[in-house]
């Protein structure tokens, strides 16, 4: 199930596993509830009507056997209602107000035939949400009990409205508390299968881009506080917690500079030129071009001038025009989109097509934009 809200959507390529491909649909079932790819219940509304409706009819006929109140109105508690307001915490207060009249006419045509007045779907909704609020309140060990336990009031008990910004802070708590259950987890998994987390080599790294950054309460492993960094390396790569690759582009720079002190020892023992190319190549050059798809397009241009420096550096010191940073990435990207095209097998293989112009010389095969 595909969840677009774009104006111009484009076509989706199917997700494959082991060769077949995953069947797309408009709406899914999970757990009794219906779900659909534009988020609005619709789906799931008619599917609760029409079962709804279907269990009128055995109200009615109970009726027609002068079965008493009591009992047709304990029947459609059990049968009834458990059908119409089934998951109704989840999906209560999303739905539009055609969908609530329609489920109302259900509960209006079920105490007709009761003849008692029967609790409205917000009415219903209302009662059920404030009671999965209180059994997370009363259950220390549920993952949303801190977040919610802090907003009950200490002169009444009961529970305070989220009224500004300053407050929304407890849904950081939240998912803290939620990754810290998570790592928990791990940890026991690991300890059961004679494996043990190293806490030392864990980071934790945390990217915020809001105006006024808050605190942000340390992970846990094992009573262990994971550290908080502002960047970390991995695979070779400087990951920022600004998303920048200012720190990645120093840092190969920095390692690309030191290298040529041994480019210049060489020059000074008269090696030719082919020599002195195939060492930058293959001792500067890697390193300024290592991952270099993955970052140079989002470089600033003060990182792209940094990193031509040492290559313009590198052609002073051989006495040879080299390929610049910017043609050594458009020719890995070249060659990376070339082998995506060419296996079939490969995940992004479906996300490009290729075009073949109508023309009259030889034929040839692009890729389309």
């Amino acid at each position: 199930m595909v969840v677009d809200f774009r104006r111009n959507r484009s076509p989706q390529a199917p997700v494959t596993i082991d060769g077949e491909e995953v069947e797309v649909v408009g709406t899914y079932k999970y757990l009794g509830v219906h779900l659909d790819n534009k988020l609005n219940w619709s789906s799931n509304t008619s599917a609760v009507f029409k079962r709804g409706q279907s269990r009128l009819y055995f109200l009615r006929k109970l009726r027609s056997f002068g079965v008493c109140t009591k009992l047709l109105w304990t029947f459609y508690q059990s049968v009834v209602a458990s059908a119409i307001f089934y998951s109704v915490v989840c999906w209560g207060n999303s739905i539009n107000k055609t969908a609530i009249n329609k489920l109302n006419k259900l509960v209006k045509k079920a105490g007709s035939v009761i003849g008692l007045k029967l609790d409205t779907l917000e009415v219903v909704a209302e009662k059920l949400t404030l009671n999965k609020l209180l059994a997370v309140m009363d259950n220390a060990s549920h993952p949303l009990h801190c977040a919610v336990e802090k907003q009950r009031s200490t002169f009444s008990g009961r529970l305070r409205q989220l009224c500004c910004a300053k407050e929304r802070r407890n849904c950081d708590t939240a998912i803290s508390f939620g990754i810290n259950k998570v790592l928990s987890y791990l940890s026991y998994l690991s300890r059961t299968n004679n494996l043990s987390l190293n806490v030392d080599k864990t980071k934790e790294k945390v990217v915020d881009f809001r105006r006024t950054r808050r605190y942000h309460s340390p992970l846990h492993i094992d009573g262990s506080t994971v550290e908080i960094v502002r960047s970390t390396k991995f695979l070779g790569v400087h990951l920022a917690e600004d998303l920048t690759w200012s720190l990645n582009t120093s840092t190969i720079t920095q390692k690309a500079q030191q290298r040529l002190y041994f480019l210049r020892r060489l020059r000074k023992a008269h090696l030719p030129p082919s020599i002195l190319t195939t060492f930058y190549r293959g001792t500067i050059e890697s390193i300024l071009s290592s991952c270099i798809t993955a970052w140079f397009g989002n470089c600033t241009a003060s990182d792209h001038k940094s990193l031509q420096q040492v290559v313009r550096t590198a052609e002073k010191i051989i006495g040879v025009s080299l390929p610049t940073i910017t043609d050594r990435y458009t020719k890995r990207c070249i060659r990376k989109t070339t082998s995506i095209v060419d296996d079939h097998t490969h995940p992004s293989h479906t996300l490009f097509t290729t075009h073949t112009p109508h023309t009259h010389s030889s034929p040839s095969s692009r890729l389309e934009k």
